[in-house]
């Protein structure tokens, strides 16, 4: 019975579409004349005298009109328990659904923030593995280039013990 009367409502809402015309037509505001053979607008064969008011006039009354019969269409679905969904969008998820939805993403986007801090960590250590092997390279440049002044002056008889026989056969002024 409830499926019959959800199929009629949109027929019975098509129907009292005609009702602000018919009634302005019966109270005889509405001036339309139709001759016997009827015809159409053009050919003269109806007659209208309505003045452009009138037309305004129901042309107001049919925009209210309109709203009234939705808001009493959806009225009498709701009261068949017929509940208009759009077809473009997916019906709304059960509370059980959500809730594991949200431990889903909650449990996602942990996985992500602990991948984020894994790679943040690793960036960090490579940094300072980076900064180790400069600093390596540096000391190794540096005792690299004092040995090769050591060997400089060794070679050219530098040092100290030659520096001291230098000053006493000087006469010890040089190096003071």
């Amino acid at each position: 019975m409830k499926s019959l009367a959800r199929h009629l409502v949109p027929v019975v809402i098509v129907l009292l579409l005609a009702v602000p015309a018919l009634a302005f037509w019966l109270a005889g505001v509405l001036h339309v004349h139709f001759q016997r053979g009827g015809g159409l607008v053009g050919t003269g064969l109806i007659r209208d005298r309505t003045s452009i008011y009138v037309w305004t006039v129901l042309a107001l009354v049919y925009l209210v009109w309109v709203v009234l019969l939705l808001i009493g269409g959806v009225w009498v679905l709701d009261r068949l328990d017929y509940h208009y969904q759009a077809y473009e969008r997916k019906a709304r998820p059960s509370r059980k659904e959500r809730r594991r939805l949200r431990g889903g993403v909650a449990y996602l986007s942990a996985q992500e923030r602990t991948r984020q801090a894994a790679l943040r960590d690793i960036a960090d250590e490579s940094r300072r593995a980076a900064r180790d092997l400069d600093e390596q390279r540096r000391a190794a440049r540096r005792d690299e280039q004092r040995r090769a002044d050591d060997e400089r002056r060794h070679a050219g008889g530098g040092g100290r013990a030659d520096d001291e026989r230098r000053r006493r056969s000087s006469g010890g002024k040089e190096g003071r």
